[in-house]
């Protein structure tokens, strides 16, 4: 079970912890997928990414929004320090 849910309201990434201890949330990247045209005017899709540095403690129940750029959110990354001081990654598909 993932220590976070991301959920898209609008033009906005809500991000809830649900992690039973505090968790340091240092860093969420945000992947969108775009379509572009090739040399040959071929439509094809590619994937580009912000990152946002957070360092924010978050406790359960705590949320956290951040602006989407682009409508087409495509999986949103959560870099966190657990209570044991391991630094882990949640990837959640939208």
């Amino acid at each position: 079970m993932s220590n976070f849910t991301v959920l898209r309201e609008g033009d906005k990434i809500v991000i809830t912890c649900n992690s039973v201890k505090k968790v340091l949330l240092r860093l969420v990247r945000i992947e969108y997928e775009v379509t572009t045209l090739t040399v040959e005017q071929e439509r094809i899709p590619k994937t580009i990414s912000e990152e946002i540095t957070v360092e924010k403690e978050m406790k359960n129940g705590d949320k956290m929004e951040i602006k989407a750029q682009l409508d087409t959110v495509k999986k949103v990354s959560l870099i966190y320090r657990d209570a044991f001081g391991m630094t882990l990654r949640d990837d959640i598909e939208l």
